[in-house]
């Protein structure tokens, strides 16, 4: 027998109203080896209405998406589609104009790794837009999503195995000397690390547009 998983058929308790599809993609998707993408490091503080990690921008972090309801659960981001292996990202190796399609619809996903990067590291970069599942994307704004992945960081803080179980943001005690950061992190364009301190879901100025 090899992997699988199981998932209600209804909401809330004896009761009959048919299950959104959120929980069920995010729970079968760990069938395929990916982890989850909330914060596995627990809430940043007691109160803090979000589970951190990279939120609305992956089913794997947020089974409610963009919106919070799951019957729009939003997409995968390009980490995992690449983990899974549905996509092979397009090097960037020299300097250019580099033109993506809507990752929603297509494979159009660009890396910037080695020799840029040490191995393990490397940047993907996107181009969401509110369309599909993704039709709840904030103001109705898509861009350009870059996600910082390192598959060593919890090897070397002595936790291994994926995930996002390091945050780390300026302010935070001892950052960054404390080379706390997550496995999979969403380079936001504001620059507030809102991600990694558990502040939102996600928001419009978190994606990249011209003249940022």
């Amino acid at each position: 027998l090899g992997s699988y998983t199981t998932s209600a058929a209804f909401r809330g308790e004896c009761n009959y109203n048919i299950a959104r599809m959120g929980v069920i993609v995010h729970e079968f998707v760990h069938t395929l080896g990916i982890p989850d993408l909330y914060d596995l490091g627990g809430r940043y503080t007691e109160d803090s209405p979000n589970v951190g990690g990279i939120g609305g921008y992956d089913t794997m972090a947020n089974p409610g998406g963009q919106s919070g309801r799951q019957a729009y659960p939003g997409f995968l981001s390009a980490w995992t589609k690449y983990k899974i292996g549905w996509l092979d990202p397009i090097r960037i190796q020299v300097d250019g104009t580099y033109e993506a399609d809507a990752a929603e619809t297509t494979p159009d996903i660009f890396m910037i790794g080695e020799p840029y990067y040490s191995f393990g590291e490397y940047l993907l970069i996107e181009n969401r837009q509110p369309i599909s599942f993704d039709s709840r994307i904030w103001n109705g704004l898509g861009g350009v999503l870059i996600y910082h992945i390192d598959d060593t960081v919890n090897d070397f803080l002595g936790n291994s195995g994926p995930g996002n179980k390091f945050r780390g943001f300026p302010g935070q005690e001892g950052w960054p000397g404390n080379f706390n950061h997550y496995n999979v992190a969403l380079l936001q364009a504001d620059r507030l690390y809102e991600q990694e301190k558990a502040e939102n879901n996600g928001h419009a100025e978190d994606f990249w547009r011209e003249g940022d």
